[in-house]
């Protein structure tokens, strides 16, 4: 409904009203001039709505508007925090600083230390999971809402769900996030069943939760959707659920050396992000 109601829309929508409107004026003075004027008249007033019609079905190219804002400074994170941020949660993988990752893998004790909430056993700064950390704690300034889409397969050894409480437990204990945390198997995706299944389940969620954020009388703009976590196909389904529908977007990023190495701290690149579809049929 939006896309009517747009000045490229509405505009010539006036325009045509108060053309007929004036046409009709013209018609009834120049009807006493005689027929083969108003007959010429008549000719050209269809000529040119027959060429306006013309170029208005013409096909038009999608449009995106992008804005990228760095979210790497106080002054940025102040402005720019959202009230509302989704975000994937991908599997707790440690990295090799991580003693997590030393003495080879153990899934057991990573899962045991989970379901304790034990997020010093499992030293989140130095895993996979330090990326969404950072995109999170990047909204401090005004995040009242999370909604956490974690993975799951049925078995918690392989379903990011299981990692879901010492996230939060480290978000609250280690930054103060007391906020309210939208999580479990109602916002989680099955990821055991091929892609298009989850591009489609994806999209339907954050569909899903973007309602739910309006009834927390949160607007649009209020929320950002994260994308840094998850798999290609979640995040297809994520961008998918965000066209044409004025949502923005963000992903963790960094900055590189002159070798193209990353360096420097992880922060989230937020973009005002808006693509105009074609409507056929």
């Amino acid at each position: 409904m939006n896309r009517f109601l747009r000045p490229a829309t509405l505009i010539p929508a006036i325009f045509g009203f108060l053309l007929a409107i004036l046409l009709d004026v013209v018609v009834n003075t120049i009807a006493g001039l005689g027929g083969q004027v108003l007959t010429a008249v008549f000719i050209l007033t269809l000529l040119f709505g027959l060429l306006a019609l013309w170029f208005s079905a013409r096909p038009q190219p999608t449009r995106v508007m992008i804005e990228p804002v760095p979210l790497d400074t106080p002054a940025n994170r102040l402005i720019h925090a959202r009230r509302g941020l989704i975000a994937f949660v991908s599997l707790y993988q440690p990295n090799a600083q991580n003693p997590q990752a030393q003495g080879g893998v153990d899934v057991a004790r990573r899962v045991t230390a989970a379901q304790k909430g034990d997020y010093e056993a499992l030293n989140l700064e130095n895993s996979n999971l330090a990326a969404i950390i950072a995109t999170i704690t990047a909204h401090a300034y005004r995040l009242e809402h999370c909604w956490l889409i974690a993975t799951t397969t049925g078995s918690p050894d392989t379903s990011s769900l299981t990692y879901l409480p010492p996230l939060i437990a480290y978000l609250q204990n280690k930054h103060g996030l007391q906020i309210q945390y939208h999580t479990g198997t109602n916002y989680a995706i099955r990821i055991d069943r091929d892609d298009a299944l989850i591009t489609n389940q994806t999209r339907s969620l954050v569909n899903r939760i973007y309602e739910e954020a309006h009834s927390l009388k949160l607007a649009e703009r209020d929320v950002v959707a994260d994308f840094s976590g998850g798999y290609r196909s979640m995040t297809l389904g994520m961008i998918l659920a965000c066209l044409n529908k004025g949502r923005d977007i963000q992903f963790a990023g960094t900055r590189y050396d002159a070798n193209a190495r990353p360096t420097g701290e992880i922060f989230p690149i937020l973009f005002n992000f808006e693509a105009e579809l074609e409507q056929r049929g």
